[in-house]
């Protein structure tokens, strides 16, 4: 890579550090759905109930892409749902 693509990455990961940071701060506390949130530099608002359900939809269409990519490239991708996740990880249990 010369310079240029690594300064590239570097801002990336700074974007995603930040963002990684304020999701957890919103995630960290119970989310009032009805708030009002300020969105596109102050020209829009929106229920915050609905800004979560645009993200997570939105990460569901990169998750898609990374999946078509690899499947293009002759790899099956993994089960990325979220009950293989919670299997994976025991979040998810028989019953007793």
């Amino acid at each position: 890579m010369d310079s240029d693509e690594d300064a590239d990455l570097q801002k990336l990961h700074g974007w995603a550090s930040q963002a990684e940071q304020l999701w957890e701060q919103v995630l960290a506390k119970p989310i009032d759905v009805e708030r009002v949130v300020i969105v596109d530099n102050g020209t829009r608002e929106v229920r915050a109930g609905i800004f979560v359900a645009q993200a997570l939809n939105h990460a569901n269409h990169h998750r898609e892409q990374v999946c078509a990519i690899l499947t293009g490239l002759g790899i099956e991708p993994p089960d990325i749902q979220a009950w293989e996740f919670a299997w994976a990880t025991g979040r998810i249990w028989e019953r007793k």
